[in-house]
């Protein structure tokens, strides 16, 4: 038998034993146990807890261990315990994985942070772009240790840094600042000389029963402010509700927590091949209740997508699912008109089609709770895409054009902007259609890359984000 755990104080509420679990399952690895093990905390942060080492041995002298991961308060106390540590950590100064590396009778135990990939993946999947701008964050322990070191990397041009221990916050900008010298690291005892500071993302990342976030109200921001607390809570935390009221657009710790989970194995077992985005469905998927809570989600859920990425087959199934209405803009406009969009495209052109496609959305977004599935073009007219985005969530069925070309070549139907062509035309057109369409197809709050997936996957995928964006709101 294989195993792994988390330590931490505290560490009953951890989701990472159902996580790992998950992962283990999908990764074929059988015969797997996850643990949550809480170990005792000294008063100080720089006394080493008594029940550490000895904990630490234990994983040493036992071959069934993979590794384990390490959580607050001990990702800097467990340092001196490990055997090598990786240049990352070297850098931050922080552990949240330990891999057990075994050859004959040597044994060592080496410390990454995978903490770095979780914060940099997610603010990747919430199109963020740091280089240039400035950042503010709240905590200066290991967590905020790893996203200092994405914002230096990605060349943030400030980072604020708030803390109630002000030396320790200090002593973090000092750090980092020789890290990363064309970045500027402070930690001000008053903020009034950064109040006219635009900031791009605001970062929690202390204890989610941290209630101090005055400074919320007295940041200036740009309009594509991102507020990420890397607490993973299905209630809002007192950060993410000062955030929203200052209409931020916000997100949890969820995409973080799977992604260094997924990289937590990819550290213990780096010859496994894993295939990362059906793993983000499986886990969110298993946290549960995901279509308990998708059901509480009250506004209408529009997919787009270029032809054949499947919108209308997953718009049902997410509606059936659901209990909700479903609605397809293609198949109402045929019946309304009597004739096939194939049809209404040779007869009237396609700006005809996209006036009554546009008058259509006009309506449908009126609906307070369905599914509707919209044209692969229905969002180059910026009248309706507004619309949509005021009234519904936005969700894209993202998928190559290789993918788009093979799923197209094996229809039976007439698409009207494809008809008559070659294959190579076939792939030219999708081509330009995709960079046409890429700016609308951007302005979805969601993206799903969908081409590895099943019908039944990406109906997980969709389920999935729903779920986050029940559990964390929406501004």
């Amino acid at each position: 038998m294989k195993k792994s755990a988390v330590i931490g104080n505290p560490i009953s509420h951890s989701l990472s034993p159902l996580i790992h679990q998950t992962i283990a399952r999908a990764l074929g690895v059988s015969l797997f146990g996850y643990e949550a093990v809480e170990l005792s905390v000294e008063l100080s942060p720089h006394t080493l807890p008594e029940t550490l080492s000895p904990w630490v041995e234990t994983v040493r002298t036992n071959r069934e261990w993979l590794g384990f991961n390490v959580t607050s308060p001990f990702k800097e106390q467990i340092m001196p315990l490990l055997d090598e540590l990786s240049p990352e950590v070297r850098m931050i100064g922080a552990v949240n994985c330990v891999r057990r590396l075994q050859h004959l009778d040597d044994v060592k135990l080496i410390g990454s942070n995978t903490d770095v990939i979780g914060i940099e993946r997610t603010i990747e999947l919430n199109k963020i772009n740091l280089e240039g701008k400035n950042v503010f964050i709240f905590g200066a322990g290991g967590a905020a240790k790893a996203v200092n070191f994405v914002c230096g990397k990605l060349g943030a041009r400030t980072v604020v840094i708030q803390n109630r221990d002000s030396m320790r916050a200090k002593k973090l900008a000092d750090d980092f600042s020789n890290l990363y010298p064309n970045t500027t690291f402070c930690a001000p005892e008053s903020f009034d000389g950064f109040e006219s500071l635009e900031f791009q993302l605001v970062v929690n990342a202390t204890s989610p029963k941290n209630t101090a976030f005055q400074l919320i109200n007295r940041l200036q921001v740009v309009d594509t402010i991102l507020a990420f607390d890397l607490t993973y809570t299905t209630h809002q935390t007192e950060f993410l509700l000062a955030a929203r009221r200052r209409r931020f657009r916000c997100i949890n710790g969820l995409d973080m927590l799977i992604d260094q989970a997924v990289a937590s194995w990819n550290v213990w077992l780096p010859d496994q091949i894993i295939d990362r985005a059906r793993i983000r469905v499986e886990v969110v998927s298993a946290l549960g209740r995901h279509v308990q809570i998708a059901r509480q989600f009250q506004r209408s859920i529009f997919l787009t997508g270029f032809m054949g990425s499947g919108k209308s087959t997953i718009g049902r199934m997410i509606a059936s699912e659901l209990n909700m209405p479903f609605f397809d803009t293609d198949q109402l406009i045929e019946q309304r008109e009597g004739k096939s969009v194939a049809e209404l495209y040779r007869e009237r052109g396609e700006e005809h089609f996209r006036a009554l496609e546009s008058r259509l959305i006009s309506e449908l977004v009126r609906e307070s709770h369905s599914v509707i599935s919209l044209g692969g073009g229905s969002l180059t007219h910026l009248e309706s895409l507004e619309k949509i985005l005021a009234s519904g969530l936005l969700i894209y069925l993202r998928m190559t054009a290789a993918t788009l070309e093979k799923r197209l070549s094996h229809e039976q139907t007439n698409r009207p902007l494809l008809a008559g062509m070659t294959l190579k035309d076939r792939r030219k057109k999708i081509d330009e259609l995709l960079i046409t369409r890429k700016p609308a197809y951007d302005r979805a709050k969601w993206a799903i890359d969908c081409d590895s997936f099943t019908t039944e996957e990406t109906v997980k995928a969709v389920l999935s984000t729903i779920v986050k964006e029940e559990t964390v709101g929406s501004v």
